[in-house]
């Protein structure tokens, strides 16, 4: 682990419930568009059938798609938990509590050294050398 994937975690936690609205919305997208190929594919007319099955084309076209963009966003966001969860994991196995500690306030919570140094004590000088430390110790 590094100080840079550290860092992610607070864009990662954005990120997820962004995914997850994003994956709903195609989700709903999809279904209109099975809906729209389902009706197109009842028509009476044969001229309208025919013209009803270049729609359905276009819109199977359209609905592979949406499944890809689909598959995109839930493997990205199966990649957001897995690295979310390993710099957890990192940190809550730091054997330290005091680190540990200085860790979760400084990149879980966003804190910055000096307010981190602030809550146990410490300068920010010494925070960045705990991390340092910790970082280079794994």
């Amino acid at each position: 682990m590094d100080k840079k994937q550290l860092i992610q975690y607070r864009a990662l936690l954005s990120e997820q419930p962004v995914l997850e609205q994003e994956i709903s919305r195609l989700y709903q997208r999809l279904k209109c568009v099975q809906a729209e190929k389902n009706a197109m594919r009842y028509r009476d007319r044969p001229s309208e059938k025919e013209a009803g099955r270049n729609a359905v084309v276009r819109i199977s076209g359209a609905a592979a798609e949406i499944k890809q963009q689909i598959l995109i966003k839930e493997k990205r966001l199966e990649n957001t938990e897995k690295e979310r969860t390993e710099i957890e994991q990192f940190i809550a196995d730091i054997p330290n509590s005091l680190d540990r500690q200085i860790f979760a306030l400084c990149f879980l919570e966003g804190k910055t050294q000096q307010a981190v140094g602030n809550t146990v004590g410490y300068s920010r000088g010494r925070i960045s050398q705990i991390i340092s430390k910790c970082l280079n110790s794994q």
